[in-house]
């Protein structure tokens, strides 16, 4: 493989599992059973490998423009710019990304922005998405400089009034039926919190 290693990830497509290699310089789609290589992409540094679950698209921000690729097939719309790609989510089976610049947080679907939102962040440092097992995406950003997180829900709306703290990493997982655990640190501190 060229390149250095940057993300790795697996998917079920035809009923095959499917792994995604995104390196520095190429994209990789490999067969795990016949652990055969289906397909080499060239492409760039500022590619991030997006995961819904079935596919895996390589998908780029620069220059005011998204760019992802889809089957061999690259798909460009227009961003705002100086924004940066901070995850996805499915809405109604359709593909969300999020994008953020400053303390502004947009989520386009098909190149159209769905909802937008400026947030009391002094930066927003990172996003983590869950699904719950009802399949309803939650959306937990960092401001890791005033140490706070952000709870939204799949269409851009406060989730939690409740103040929560945390900085460097957060991760949202399922929690039962219906709620979600959201662990953190806060100085030498693991932080869970349970959101209903």
């Amino acid at each position: 493989m060229n390149g250095t290693i940057k993300q790795i990830a697996v998917t079920t497509q035809a009923k095959k599992p499917i792994l995604g290699v995104l390196t520095s310089t190429m994209y990789y789609t490999i067969d795990l059973e016949k652990r055969k290589t289906l397909s080499k992409l060239n492409i760039d540094s500022t590619y991030y490998l997006v995961n819904t679950g079935v596919d895996l698209i390589p998908t780029s921000v620069r220059n005011a423009s998204l760019t992802m690729i889809k089957n061999g097939k690259p798909t460009q719309f227009s961003t705002k710019s100086n924004v940066k790609l901070l995850g996805s989510y499915l809405l109604n089976k359709e593909l969300t990304i999020i994008l953020s610049r400053g303390k502004e947080l947009y989520a386009y679907q098909n190149g159209k922005i769905i909802w937008e939102k400026t947030i009391s962040a002094q930066e927003i440092s990172g996003l983590s998405i869950q699904k719950s097992k009802n399949g309803t995406p939650i959306l937990c950003v960092l401001d890791a400089l005033e140490n706070e997180l952000y709870i939204f829900d799949q269409l851009g709306r406060a989730s939690d009034q409740n103040e929560r703290h945390g900085e460097m990493k957060v991760q949202v997982s399922p929690f039962g039926a219906n709620a979600y655990s959201i662990t953190t640190f806060l100085g030498s501190y693991l932080i869970q919190y349970t959101k209903q």
